[in-house]
This record gives C-alpha cells, sequence and structure tokens, in this order.
C-alpha cells in the first residue's frame, strides 16, 4: 500500500491551549520582529507596527496618536521556576513547559475629558499612580474633589490621565510591585497612608516622549527586576472560522502575591459587553482559578476580547471602545490649556 491512512483524528501537532491565572515574568516591550521571531519560535510576516496616526471622526477628524505597547510574558513551567517562589509553582503547576505570549495595551494621546450631567469631568492621575475623576475646574486649580464621606485619595500633584493610560500604569506598579502609598486596615476599618511616601511613587512621567516613538521608560521598567512576576488572565478566543487560541486579558492584572482571583471575575463581569466568544475557565460557574489546560466541552461564555490574534501578534485591534467612560465621550482638549 502506497499510501498510509491514518484516522482523522491524527493529524500535526495539536497546540495546547489553557485558561486562569498564572504568574508570568515580564522579558520585552515592543519587541522587533527578530526579538519576537525568537521569543515565539516561529516567522512573522510582518514587521511589528505599534505607533499610528488616527484622527477622531466624533472631533472633526481631528489627528492623534495610537501607541500599542506589547510585552513578552512567560508563565513558567514549575520545573526551571526559582523554588522559592512557592506563589509561583501553585499558580503555574499544571504547565508542562514555559508558556509564552504576549499581553498589549493602547494608550492614545487624547485625554479623558466628558460631560455628564452638567459637569465637565477629566480624568488625572497623581504622583502615585492613583487615577479619579475630577471637576475640571476643581482640576485646573489641583484641589482635591470631596466625596460623601471625604476627599478622595489624591495628592495634589497630579496631571491628565492619557487614554488606556490607567490599565498600563496598573500592570506596571503590579509587576514592579510597588508599594502602595494607601493600604486598608481590616480591623480597624481605616485606610493608612505609607510613612514612606517617596517609595510609593508609581506615574509614567515620560508617557509623553511614547507618542514619538520613545518607549526607553518602559524598556528601563523592564529591566529592573527579570525575576519578578505578575498575575495575568489567560483566556481562549474562537474566530470567525471557528479556530481556537489563546489570548490575554489586559484589562486588569494582579500583584503575584494575590490570592484572591474575585478581581478577575469582577472585570469580566463588568466589561462583557466588549467581549466575545472567549471563556476563561473550566468551571461552568465562571469561576477565575489558576492556569489549567483549555477542557473543549466546557459552553463558551459570550464573553470577548477585542485584543490580537495569537497566531498573529500585531493584528489590528480595537484599542479602547468609544463609550468606554463612566461620564460620556472622550475629548483630547487639554484642560489646562488656560492655566499658566
Amino acid at each position: 500500500m502506497a499510501i498510509k491512512a491514518n484516522a482523522s483524528s491524527q493529524g500535526g501537532e495539536v497546540r495546547k491551549r489553557f485558561v486562569g491565572v498564572g504568574s508570568f515574568r515580564v522579558l520585552g516591550v515592543n519587541p522587533t520582529k527578530a526579538e519576537l521571531e525568537k521569543f515565539l519560535g516561529r516567522e512573522l510576516s510582518k514587521e511589528p507596527e505599534y505607533l499610528k496616526n488616527k484622527q477622531d471622526a466624533k472631533d472633526n477628524n481631528k489627528p492623534y496618536k495610537q501607541l500599542r505597547v506589547t510585552f513578552m510574558v512567560q508563565a513558567d513551567h514549575p520545573d526551571i521556576v526559582d523554588k522559592k517562589n512557592k506563589a509561583t509553582l501553585e499558580t503555574n503547576a499544571a504547565l508542562t513547559e514555559p508558556y509564552k505570549d504576549t499581553i498589549s495595551f493602547f494608550i492614545d494621546s487624547r485625554y479623558f475629558l466628558s460631560h455628564k450631567n452638567g459637569i465637565d469631568k477629566v480624568q488625572v492621575v497623581d504622583k502615585y499612580g492613583r487615577f479619579v475623576w475630577v471637576p475640571v475646574d476643581q482640576a485646573k486649580n489641583h484641589q482635591i474633589p470631596m466625596y460623601s464621606n471625604g476627599p478622595a485619595k489624591l495628592d495634589k500633584d497630579y496631571r491628565p490621565a492619557y487614554r488606556g493610560e490607567e490599565d498600563l500604569t496598573k500592570f506596571i506598579l503590579n509587576y514592579l510591585n510597588v508599594t502602595p502609598i494607601d493600604s486598608y486596615n481590616k480591623n480597624t476599618g481605616e485606610w493608612i497612608t505609607n510613612p514612606n511616601p517617596e517609595d510609593c511613587e508609581g506615574r509614567l512621567d515620560k508617557i509623553k516622549d511614547y507618542f514619538n516613538g520613545d518607549i526607553s521608560e518602559l524598556k528601563e521598567y523592564c529591566s529592573y527586576l527579570p525575576s519578578n512576576c505578575v498575575k495575568l488572565l489567560v483566556g481562549v478566543q474562537t474566530d470567525s472560522e471557528g479556530r481556537q487560541y489563546n489570548t490575554m486579558y489586559s484589562r486588569l492584572s494582579l500583584r503575584n502575591g494575590s490570592k484572591s482571583y474575585t478581581p478577575f471575575f469582577d472585570s469580566i463581569a463588568g466589561n462583557a459587553e466588549y467581549l466575545k466568544d472567549m471563556v476563561f475557565s473550566n468551571d461552568p460557574t465562571g469561576a477565575i482559578e489558576n492556569i489549567k489546560e483549555y477542557k473543549e466541552n466546557v459552553k463558551e461564555t459570550d464573553l470577548s476580547n477585542k485584543a490580537q490574534a495569537a497566531n498573529d501578534p500585531f493584528a489590528e485591534a480595537a484599542a479602547l471602545p468609544e463609550d468606554d467612560l463612566p461620564f460620556g465621550s472622550p475629548s483630547d482638549s487639554d484642560p489646562f490649556a488656560d492655566v499658566a
């Protein structure tokens, strides 16, 4: 017999897919084509394009810049991680080999400025990496807004935040394990301010340079503590042709020492309208667990992620939905433009 037949279930190598939370090391940011090919172990068809010129159709086609910030991350096989890092050993216990992927964040040169209920507000970030929405008239004078339970947790040294900056900043702070300026005491029910605030600073102060293609600040951060890990959520997405691939959830990250994954579950529920054909758990209830091999008999949740497909790390992706704002439509108008 000149032709050897195989059962239809046999064939080429089947790539394993995973769901759940893993501990990931950060190995680089915005790699070149050659660097990414070496990292992923396969060829790519084109050079990565990170910075794009765009126009805001809702604002007279006003030009702005959008930057994709892509990190190369790896969740190690337990045999090759530091045996002293018990959290990583437990979280990545289901892996039989190092799991490599990319996670992307989108930022653009427009500020978050909106109008709702007769009030103009702008999202700001202080030097400790805290993000708060402040009425524009107060922001111009760097005032601290008052809530029913007291003043906002915000330092007067703040500036307008760019779209997408919050998720990126929190990823960096969690990865570098920066000490929070405020901590909650469950016993007393009080917030405690760190007595050494200089250890808690966490703002991307060179972010304007990013829109000129200079991300040296991010590259520097990636070199600080190469053994550090950050907890990230992995999901399986199905494309229009029925192909499945892993993708990573970029709207939330946790510190490596985090034991509760409830924030991931809550974040997914809160962003369900932007998710499609995505599943993050083998548990029918959607409970988020440590990373596990994906079981195909699990019904996929009608959630989604408009991020790039794993087979093309640089596929066009919707960055941030235009209506993804608590106060309405964004604008890149500078709320501080008339302040000396």
